[in-house]
């Protein structure tokens, strides 16, 4: 009798245990089940995946939203634009004209946005002209930044300087082929002033639009001694258009060369 009421107490003993366990199993898949359901539902709708705009360094960035697959180039990826030279010429008295020759020196990136400033003194190094602005500039462009029309009243410039006056954000920007180009350029004397004429073809399949050329006049030690520049609206497909760049008096020694650099949007 012993016995058996022993043996009535483990099984009791063993069916509550068994219980419990089976209820602390079931309390526990429920609150998994639970912290996986809030987990996930938390991670789609707060997790945000690394973009290029979140001001953190994360992905496969190089820099804070810069490199890698970044459309910015961070600091160290790019190469400021060399200045290979800048000078001012007279136009009439009074007026001059202000031209810095730049140079791009990366090879994928460019920039919307470079900011500068032109500024002519005087004798005493007092300012008398500034002209301000801002260009893109195209990945290996030569740019040729003209500034027309600097009035100095009667005061004579003696010195000019250029500086770019931002900080420039280098972007990524896809290599593309011109589509204008130059052709039958020429150098003549028109009643003893000087004329430069050409003509500028598109041979793309798209109509290009704001097409501003400059032409730099060269003596023979290769310095610049003469500037000017002409704008074109549009130049359709197969299309030719004539530009003729002139000048008001003569310059001070000759003309040995002259370059031609057409700006434009390749779209």
């Amino acid at each position: 009798m012993f016995f058996c009421l022993m043996l009535k107490y483990d099984n009791i003993l063993y069916m509550s245990s068994w219980g419990n366990r089976r209820r602390n199993l079931i309390v526990t898949i429920f609150l998994i089940t639970i912290f996986i359901i809030v987990g996930t539902t938390g991670y789609i709708f707060f997790y945000e995946a690394p973009n290029c705009f979140d001001g953190k360094q994360n992905g496969n960035e190089t820099g804070i939203d810069c490199g890698g697959e970044c459309k910015l180039l961070c600091s160290n990826e790019s190469i400021e634009p060399l200045v290979k030279w800048n000078r001012y010429f007279q136009v009439v008295p009074g007026i001059y004209n202000a031209v810095a020759y730049l140079e791009n020196q990366n090879n994928e990136a460019g920039t919307g946005d470079l900011s500068y400033k032109f500024t002519l003194y005087d004798n005493n190094n007092a300012i008398i002209a500034e002209k301000i602005g801002t260009v893109s500039m195209l990945p290996k462009e030569k740019l040729p930044i003209v500034e027309n029309g600097m009035n100095t009243g009667t005061l004579i410039p003696a010195r000019m300087t250029f500086e770019i006056t931002n900080e420039i954000v280098w972007e990524k920007f896809p290599s593309k082929e011109s589509v204008i180009f130059l052709k039958n350029d020429n150098l003549t004397q028109v009643n003893g002033e000087p004329r430069v004429t050409g003509e500028l073809e598109n041979r793309g399949f798209d109509t290009v639009s704001d097409i501003d050329s400059i032409v730099i006049l060269y003596n023979q030690s290769d310095n610049a001694i003469g500037v000017s520049s002409t704008y074109i609206k549009e130049i359709e497909p197969n299309q030719s258009k004539n530009i003729v760049f002139t000048w008001p008096q003569n310059f001070v020694g000759e003309v040995a060369r002259f370059e031609i650099i057409s700006l434009y949007e390749n779209n």
